[in-house]
């Protein structure tokens, strides 16, 4: 039996991109309203400007937003796009041009901005550097202040496009191979991107479904990184049952629906490997079809074997 503790690359990139799908840009006017009062923007639901925010300063991001989008579409090199960082509360939305760029950071349950970044860009082969002219932050914000990084590593991984900032590269190779702070079995069932991510079209969104239920396709791969940054990808640890013990079952008092059955295990992967206690393995292919996607938390760790319960 198979193990991992990355977090089944694809699964995870397929959550993370179910935010950020565009709707198509269908040439809006910038000041296009819906039924509401909102504004179609054209990558999500249509939201809302705080009326703090001044018409002069509104038609302007929104202008350079329309433009990008139209530059983007007329010039897409790869890189130039949209992109989504975020949960499913609250996220940012990039639009990356060559020419520009426009950020709005968003309150996604109340569809308003929270703020928003618009300036210039230079761009090369490694390096994606953003140029601020206007940072503005909303009376709809709640502290969500996060000003985006300036210079981003331009990333592929599988077939997702990401922008890592430079400063985050080494958690981002935490990120690709399920360790550091992404070594948590709750980190899979949440909707959230730590990185942007470029919008996807069909033809990708069906690579990572095939991802997510191809066995083959959950082999570690790495991501393609600038030269210079390399050694800030970590792979992630993989290891076999070579053992399992009687199984028991760890009753929760007050719910008998969060009873566990629990099954002590050895695996062939010690502190020669990286393994150390409290780490989470996930099982990438089992011998019974309800094991894949179950975790193994490591217990005990010998130089080359380890205790555990699956």
């Amino acid at each position: 039996m198979r193990l991992g503790t990355k977090l089944l690359n694809g699964i995870i990139v397929g959550l993370i991109l179910s935010c950020a799908i565009p709707l198509a840009t269908r040439g809006q006017n910038v000041a296009e309203l819906d039924d509401y009062g909102r504004w179609v923007n054209g990558v999500t639901e249509p939201w809302w400007f705080p009326e703090d925010v001044a018409k002069e300063a509104k038609a302007e991001v929104q202008s350079r937003w329309v433009r990008l989008g139209v530059e983007a579409a007329s010039q897409d090199d790869g890189w130039t796009g949209d992109y989504f960082v975020g949960g499913d509360t609250h996220g940012s939305y990039l639009r990356l041009g060559r020419t520009g760029f426009v950020v709005f950071r968003v309150n996604k349950c109340e569809a308003s901005v929270m703020g928003f970044s618009y300036g210039g860009v230079v761009q090369s082969s490694t390096l994606i550097q953003l140029l601020p002219e206007k940072t503005e932050h909303t009376s709809r914000s709640h502290g969500h202040n996060n000003q985006p990084a300036s210079r981003y590593l331009p990333v592929t991984w599988r077939t997702a496009k990401y922008l890592v900032p430079e400063a985050a590269i080494s958690s981002f190779g935490d990120y690709v191979a399920g360790l550091g702070e992404y070594n948590d079995p709750n980190f899979s069932l949440i909707d959230f991107a730590p990185f942007f991510v470029k919008s996807m079209n069909r033809e990708a969104l069906g690579d990572i479904k095939e991802s997510k239920t191809n066995p083959t396709a959950q082999h570690f791969v790495a991501p393609v990184v600038p030269v210079e940054y390399e050694r800030f990808i970590r792979k992630p640890i993989e290891a076999q049952i070579i053992a399992r013990g009687k199984p028991y079952v760890r009753y929760d008092p007050d719910n008998e629906w969060w009873n566990k059955l629990i099954i002590p295990v050895t695996v062939d992967a010690g502190r020669a490997h990286g393994l150390k206690p409290k780490l989470v393995l996930h099982i990438l292919d089992g011998a019974v079809a309800e094991e894949k996607g179950e975790l193994v938390l490591i217990t005990k760790v010998n130089l080359r074997t380890a205790s555990g319960v699956h």
